[in-house]
């Protein structure tokens, strides 16, 4: 059986294989938002790639509880779950 979610505010990713299910909320670090301070050239390269609006999502927390990955809210993700 396949089970699907949409990720979002209310809606966790699925426990990571390795690092469980440690995730904690953010707004997107790829956005041009979160490079307050860098040049406007390195900033205007960050726009192109990730334009729109600055998203929320979960960070992926590591056992010192870095974040060392992101889910942003609107990923549709899907696992195969052993029938009941």
């Amino acid at each position: 059986m396949i089970q699907t979610i949409t990720v979002g505010p209310d809606v966790r990713p699925f426990p990571h294989p390795f690092y469980g299910d440690s995730w904690d909320r953010g707004l997107d670090p790829f956005h041009v938002n979160a490079f307050e301070g860098f040049n406007e050239d390195i900033k205007d390269q960050i726009r192109d790639a990730f334009p729109g609006p600055q998203r929320g999502g979960w960070f992926l927390l590591d056992a010192y509880k870095q974040e060392i990955g992101f889910v942003p809210d609107g990923t549709v993700m899907s696992r195969e779950v052993p029938e009941p």
